[in-house]
């Protein structure tokens, strides 16, 4: 549930101290909102979200040797004497503050001159002649290794006339999203052209591009139908076509020129009709969906490359391109912490288009966004979202496990905004990491102008170390918590999601019935708030899914549950039929259960009935002390309140709270504690999810109340279930996606070790849940020590455990009940966790 502005956030005071007498440190920490509570909501007063910030010192060294070798994790201080307690941290509410204000206009400087281009002068979209001859040297100097690879790419596809675009329509694939790669080539070669001063090098990179845009300039559509041609094919064709026309103007004869520039005006005109059609597609006014940026970006290149050929249409593209941009920047100014709900995958591929306009946009005089507060931000989503080694990202949305586009060309192009340092210095750090496998950038070519244009080689690379960029951040917008002990890829990762579909303000823009944001979906987003990751000294162990296809809760670290009575499927019978042989169902889902509200369909949705429905989550607490954290959501009110029933009608599900708190120590045990509160009998089913690869097979077997998943050189991570003791443990294997089952195994998989990603999962099943009750788990990496000695949980108010290690006894507690009051008379003071530990 969404908070009012008189909404309360709460801080956290963290202590540690030894309590024998020695000086106490203290500093203050956010927890986040309050979420709602089912009796007695309190009101506090309104303000603003603070950024989440760290223990000074608590990251241990800096300095560039911090960032090359792993952090293991690192003890407390030295335990004391048997007898005597340390507090390791307790998280106290003392402080509100406003929350995060409704948008405001976009603070952007737009012009509203009239332009004239002059006639013929090329290039001048992205640099003039004058620029060019300055760029040419800095290929030979500081961006030589770019250049390098620029060069070594148009020696590629200059070399091989089977890189051509095919000369007939017909001999094109069918597939939306085949068509792409033809303009994305052609920025490619095109910035080999203009940045290579060999005669005979230059020549041969004009031939092919020159053949490649007659070629493409012939078809009538470009793309298979005509909803790809005025989307993403249409848009990176246009793209492409219009920078290659700027880049070799000079080489064009005027026939060339006229046939070029009328088959830009005439693809251009389909995109700007679109958006002003009374029933236009989705992308003309999603202003927070990639296909947004990525189509007004191409139709702001054809304006700019053409616009004195015609410049009345161009005029036209230009306006609706900067309106545009400006509602797209004044919403993410409200989104404010630099993330996007499409995920970290998604965001570089809309990102690569939108960081293209802006500096369109500033380059031509015609808006200036690079104050925007989100754009200060982003940076930490491509930092903090990456997994450890900076190869892979985390899967809170739709993505393959690694970046969309680039990231290198966008951490440059955030730097030169920045001046700060680390972004160039990541970028570097990547292309170490992924240099080999992506020589030409993700997607090949496409990348290669940007990524030198905004590279700038004044700018000294700082390394990303503990006290440069400390491992712990909050996206308050995102509702995610990330939590690393270092940079290095051998480092332990930890994240935490409880948050909105479309991210906080968006969603309630959304629910407020906002025109700006009436065309928004969630598509790529996912249902599964209260998931984590757990990647134990960087090694793959709790992850979620990557692009399913149907997105489904069960997929990810959370729950799902059973209502008592007999449930319909989630699918009618003739959309199982459609997906998956109906036999082998349990392939790719469950239909015995339930899971978040906008489950089972291709993307996450549909948005009307979910926008009516109105799921909410909530990051409550996020504090660190030293190397240990408490991560916790409110995810309850993500489930839907009705489930229908199997012959008809339909039936209360049953589910009042979930709240999920996750304590990582810094041994590496993570504890998790789960508190369900039901109205009568409700099945209750836990998920603990791996990822299987054929190169690296990963197997959940089950003994007792433990799991254990083996596979990959690992001996074996376990998740024990402490309390209840006695539930179901089933392990097996799904698809992520029924995309991914190809050939022989489409529809019905005969050999999984032809699937190139599968979900292990190991499931706790409680069958009986009924009012509220607690679970506690304890996820052990391969070599941990650890187990829970002691549970209490017969406090309605929360729970203490005790949990030894090798070295230490640790005394945890944790309030459930979140009313302030009750908070402070189980823990002593306003907060939601203490943690105190001895010396063994």
């Amino acid at each position: 549930m969404l908070r009012s502005a008189a909404s309360r956030f709460l801080v956290g005071l963290l202590i540690f101290s030894v309590l024998s007498g020695s000086a106490c440190t203290a500093k203050k920490w956010p927890g986040l909102r309050k979420p709602r509570n089912p009796e007695n909501q309190e009101q506090g007063q309104p303000g603003t979200g603070p950024e989440t910030q760290e223990e000074s010192g608590s990251e241990g060294a800096t300095g560039e040797g911090a960032s090359e070798s792993p952090s293991q994790p690192a003890p407390p201080p030295p335990a004391p004497p048997s007898g005597e307690s340390v507090t390791l941290f307790a998280e106290s509410a003392s402080v509100d503050f406003e929350f995060r204000p409704e948008p405001q206009a976009a603070a952007a400087n737009v012009a509203s001159v009239e332009r004239s281009a002059p006639a013929g002068k090329h290039p001048r979209l992205y640099f003039d002649a004058t620029e060019l001859a300055a760029l040419q040297s800095r290929a030979q100097g500081g961006s030589r290794q770019i250049a390098e690879r620029i060069f070594a790419y148009g020696d590629k596809v200059s070399g091989s006339r089977n890189s051509l675009p095919a000369a007939e329509m017909a001999a094109l694939p069918k597939g939306g999203g085949t068509w792409r790669k033809e303009g994305d080539r052609l920025l490619g070669v095109a910035a080999a052209y203009a940045l290579q001063t060999d005669a005979k090098k230059k020549d041969a990179y004009a031939t092919w591009a020159k053949e490649a845009m007659r070629r493409i300039a012939s078809w009538s559509e470009w793309g298979p139908n005509h909803e790809y041609a005025v989307g993403l094919d249409g848009a990176h064709i246009l793209f492409g076509f219009s920078v290659a026309f700027d880049l070799l103007h000079s080489e064009f004869n005027p026939a060339e020129r006229e046939n070029f520039a009328r088959r830009i005006k005439q693809q251009a005109d389909l995109f700007y009709k679109e958006t002003q059609a009374r029933k236009p597609e989705f992308w003309t006014t999603s202003y927070t969906n990639n296909h947004n940026y990525i189509n007004h970006n191409a139709l702001l290149n054809a304006a700019l490359a053409v616009e004195d050929v015609y410049p009345r249409e161009a005029k036209q593209w230009i306006d609706q391109c900067v309106r545009n941009t400006e509602l797209v920047m004044e919403i993410r100014s409200a989104i404010g912490d630099g993330s996007t709900n499409e995920g970290v995958m998604y965001g570089t591929y809309g990102s690569h288009a939108l960081f293209a306009t802006l500096e369109l946009l500033h380059e031509h005089k015609l808006a200036d966004h690079f104050g925007n507060r989100w754009l200060t931000q982003h940076f930490n989503f491509l930092l903090h979202g990456s997994l450890p080694g900076f190869q892979r990202v985390v899967s809170y949305a739709d993505g393959h496990g690694t970046y969309g586009h680039g990231p290198r060309h966008l951490l440059y192009f955030l730097d030169r905004v920045m001046r700060d340092g680390r972004p160039t210095w990541v970028a570097q750090r990547i292309d170490d990491a992924l240099g080999r496998q992506q020589p030409y950038g993700k997607p090949e070519g496409s990348n290669l102008l940007f990524e030198f244009l905004w590279h700038d080689p004044n700018i000294e690379p700082r390394p990303i170390t503990r006290g440069t960029s400390p491992g712990f951040h909050y996206f308050e917008d995102w509702g995610v918590v990330t939590f690393r002990r270092g940079w290095s890829q051998n480092d332990t990762f930890f994240s935490f999601k409880s948050g909105d579909p479309a991210g906080e303000a968006v969603w309630r823009m959304m629910l407020g019935g906002d025109a700006r944001v009436a065309a928004t979906n969630v598509s790529h987003s996912h249902p599964d708030a209260g998931s984590f990751t757990f990647y134990p000294k960087g090694q793959d162990f709790l992850a979620g899914p990557l692009y399913p296809k149907p997105k489904r809760t069960a997929l990810s670290n959370t729950y799902t549950f059973t209502p008592s009575f007999a449930m319909a499927p989630p699918v009618p019978e003739a959309g199982i039929a459609r997906l998956w042989e109906p036999k082998q169902i349990r392939q790719i889902g469950r239909l015995d259960e339930i899971g978040q509200l906008g489950e089972w369909s291709q993307w996450m949705g549909p948005i009307k009935p979910l926008v009516k429905a109105a799921p909410n989550a909530d990051i409550v607490a996020a504090v660190k002390a030293g190397d240990a954290i408490f991560v916790s959501g409110e995810f309850g009110d993500a489930y839907p309140k009705q489930v229908k029933k199997r012959g008809g009608g339909s039936g209360p599900l049953g589910v009042q709270r979930v709240y999920r708190s996750a304590l990582l120590l810094p041994e590496d045990l993570l504890v998790v504690v789960d508190h369900l509160e039901t109205r009568g009998q409700v099945g209750t089913h836990a998920y603990f999810r791996g990822i299987s690869s054929p190169n690296h097979p990963m197997e959940w077997k089950a003994s007792g109340n433990v799991a254990r998943l083996s596979g990959s050189g690992s001996r074996g991570h376990e998740v024990e279930l402490y309390y209840p003791k006695g539930l179901k443990i089933e392990t097996g294997r799904e698809l992520m996606s029924y995309e991914d089952a190809k050939g022989d195994n489409r529809r019905s998989v005969k050999n999984w070790n032809e699937i190139a990603h599968s979900s292990v999962y190991a499931r706790f099943t409680n069958p009986e849940q009924s009012g509220a009750q607690d679970y506690v788990y304890l996820v052990r990496p391969d070599g941990t020590q650890g187990r829970v000695t002691d549970v209490q949980a017969g406090d309605a108010r929360g729970l203490v455990l005790t949990i030894e290690t090798a070295n230490r006894v640790y005394t945890v507690r944790i309030a459930t009940d979140l009313r302030a009051q009750q908070r402070q008379a189980f823990l002593g003071f306003d907060g939601h966790v203490r943690v105190d530990y001895q010396g063994k």
